[in-house]
C-alpha cells in the first residue's frame, strides 16, 4: 500500500472508529440515536469511490420504498416526517455498511478495534444497568420508578447490541488470553440481560443467533441463502400468524403473560383489517393512525400500540400484497448476494447470518418495520460483519 493509500485508510478507520464509539452511546441510550450516528457514518461513504454498486437487492429496497412512498396517499397518517426519515436514512444507513466494507489495511484495524470498543463499552453498561435495577436509565426517564419503562428503554438498545455482538466476538484475537476472557465476559453479559430485563424478544434474539450462528459454521452459504428464504417466509406467511392468534383458547392466554396476550388480540385483529385491503394495504404508517380500543382485563387499551409487533403483519397492514412481495424480494435478493459474494469467509458468514437470524427472530415480535434506529440497526450489523473477514489487501486481519 502506497503512503497516500495508507494515509488515506488511516483517516478512513479514524472516522469509523468514531463512528463506532458514538453508537456505543447510542446502544447504552436505548439505541435511539443509532439512526442519526449511522447516517453522519453514511455521509462519509460519499467520499469513497470503490464502494459496491447496488445489486438486485438493493433495487428491491428501493422500489419498496417507492410504493411505500404512493402509499401514503391512501394513509389515515398524515404526517409525512416518518416516510421523509426514511427515505434520507435508508441510503446512509447503507452508506455506512458499504464504507466499513470497503476498509482494508491499518483503516480495517482501526475500525475492528472501533467494533469491540463500541461492543465492550455498551456491554459494560448493560451489565451496571443489570446490576443496579437500571440506576443511569431511570435516572433520565421520565418515568421514574417505573421499572418496566426502564427495562424496555434498556432492552431496545440490547436488541440492536445482540446483532453487533458476533461480529465483535469474532474480531477478537485468537487464543490471546485477555481476549478469551473479554468474549467470556460478552457472552455473560448478553445471557444475564437477555434474562434479568425480562424482554422475550432479547432472548429469542439471542437464540436466534446462537443457532443461525452455528449452522453457518456448518454451510457458510447455504445458510446466507436459508434465513434470507426464512425471513421472506416470515413475511408472507405472516397472516397464519394472525388467524393462529385468533384461534389460542381463553384458558391459554390466562396463563401467558399480559404483554403476550395483548400482542394476540393485536395480531387477530390486524390480519381482520388485512382481509379488508390485501392488495394495497392501508397505507404508509397507517397503523399510528389508529385508535380502535378494546377492554382488557378491566382497562381500555388501543388494540394496536403504534405497530402490530409482528414486521410481517406490520408490512400487510401498511403495503398489501405488493409491499410484502418486494419486502420477501428484498430479503431473498439479499441472502443470494451474501451466499454469493466471491471473497465472502467463513467468519463474515457466521456473523452475518447469526445477525440476521437475531433479526428476524425479533422481528416476528417486537418494533415496527420502519422505527428508524431498527433499520439503523441492520446496516450496523451488516457493516460490523464486513469487517470480520479479510480485505484483499489484509490477507493478515482474518486471524
Amino acid at each position: 500500500m502506497t503512503a497516500p493509500a495508507a494515509a488515506w485508510s488511516w483517516t478512513k478507520g479514524v472516522f469509523v472508529l468514531v463512528v463506532f464509539a458514538l453508537g456505543a452511546i447510542s446502544l447504552a441510550a436505548g439505541g435511539l440515536g443509532l439512526a442519526p450516528v449511522a447516517a453522519v457514518g453514511g455521509l462519509g461513504a460519499l467520499v469513497e469511490r470503490r464502494l459496491a454498486r447496488p445489486g438486485p437487492a438493493v433495487l428491491a429496497a428501493a422500489a419498496l420504498l417507492g410504493w411505500a412512498t404512493l402509499s401514503m396517499t391512501w394513509s389515515a397518517f398524515d404526517r409525512p416526517d416518518q416516510l421523509l426519515r426514511t427515505l434520507i436514512g435508508a441510503p446512509l444507513y447503507l452508506g455506512f455498511a458499504l464504507l466499513c466494507a470497503s476498509l482494508e489495511g491499518p483503516g480495517r484495524r482501526l475500525a475492528r478495534a472501533g467494533l469491540v470498543l463500541c461492543v465492550a463499552a455498551a456491554g459494560a453498561v448493560f451489565a451496571f444497568e443489570l446490576a443496579t435495577r437500571g440506576a443511569i436509565t431511570g435516572a433520565y426517564r421520565a418515568e421514574v420508578g417505573d421499572m418496566n419503562q426502564v427495562w424496555r428503554n434498556l432492552g431496545h438498545g440490547l436488541s440492536a447490541w445482540v446483532l453487533l455482538l458476533p461480529a465483535a466476538l469474532l474480531v477478537l484475537p485468537r487464543r490471546d488470553a485477555a481476549a478469551t476472557a473479554l468474549g467470556a465476559a460478552l457472552l455473560a453479559v448478553a445471557v444475564g440481560c437477555a434474562l434479568g430485563f425480562g424482554i422475550t424478544s432479547n432472548l429469542a434474539g439471542l437464540v436466534g443467533a446462537l443457532l443461525g450462528g452455528a449452522a453457518a459454521r456448518r454451510w457458510p452459504r447455504a445458510s446466507a441463502w436459508g434465513v434470507g428464504a426464512l425471513a421472506a417466509f416470515a413475511i408472507l406467511a405472516a397472516p397464519a400468524l394472525g388467524l393462529l392468534a385468533q384461534a389460542v383458547p381463553d384458558a391459554w392466554r390466562d396463563a401467558i403473560p399480559d404483554s403476550w396476550e395483548l400482542r394476540l388480540e393485536a395480531w387477530g385483529w390486524t390480519v381482520e383489517r388485512i382481509g379488508l385491503r390485501p392488495l394495497s394495504g392501508w397505507g404508509f404508517d397507517a397503523s399510528r393512525a389508529i385508535s380502535e380500543t378494546i377492554e382488557f382485563k378491566g382497562y381500555e387499551v388501543k388494540v394496536l400500540p403504534l405497530h402490530p409487533h409482528n414486521a410481517g403483519l406490520h408490512l400487510w397492514l401498511e403495503t398489501g400484497l405488493v409491499g410484502v412481495g418486494l419486502a420477501a424480494a428484498v430479503v431473498l435478493l439479499a441472502g443470494r448476494a451474501v451466499a454469493r459474494a466471491p471473497g465472502l469467509t467463513r467468519s463474515q458468514a457466521v456473523a452475518g447470518v447469526a445477525a440476521a437470524s437475531a433479526y428476524v427472530v425479533m422481528a416476528q415480535v417486537s418494533y415496527g418495520v420502519w422505527q428508524e434506529w431498527w433499520l439503523a440497526a441492520i446496516a450496523w450489523a451488516a457493516g460490523a460483519a464486513a469487517l470480520v473477514g479479510p480485505a484483499a489487501a489484509d490477507p493478515e486481519a482474518d486471524r
